[in-house]
C-alpha cells in the first residue's frame, strides 16, 4: 500500500469483516438454463475491509486485489493489483 508506514498516511491496525445475503430475482436470459429465469436467489458476501488507526482515512485508498466479482479481465486484472490475495 503506498505511504504505508508513513508519517503522513495512517496505518492499518486490523480489519473488520461483514457477511450478509443479497436477495434478488433471476433476471429472464442470466443463466443459460431458462428454468431459474425469475426465481428467487441470494449470494452470499464476506465483506473484509482494513481498520486504519485512530480511525483516520488514508489519502489514497488501497488497491483492491482481484477476484471474481471484479469486472476485469484476467490482464487487467494482473496489471492493476499490486498484491495478489493469498491462496485459501
Amino acid at each position: 500500500m503506498k505511504g504505508q508506514g508513513s508519517d503522513q498516511e495512517p496505518k492499518v491496525t486490523g480489519t473488520e469483516t461483514e457477511d450478509y445475503l443479497l436477495r434478488f430475482r433471476v433476471p429472464d436470459g442470466l443463466m443459460p438454463d431458462k428454468q431459474f429465469d425469475g426465481r428467487p436467489a441470494r449470494l452470499q458476501v464476506h465483506r473484509v475491509r482494513p481498520v486504519y488507526e485512530n480511525d483516520k482515512i488514508p489519502s489514497e485508498p488501497p488497491q483492491p486485489w482481484c477476484s471474481s466479482t471484479a469486472a476485469l479481465s484476467p490482464a487487467q486484472c494482473s496489471s492493476t493489483c499490486e498484491t495478489p490475495p493469498r491462496a485459501v
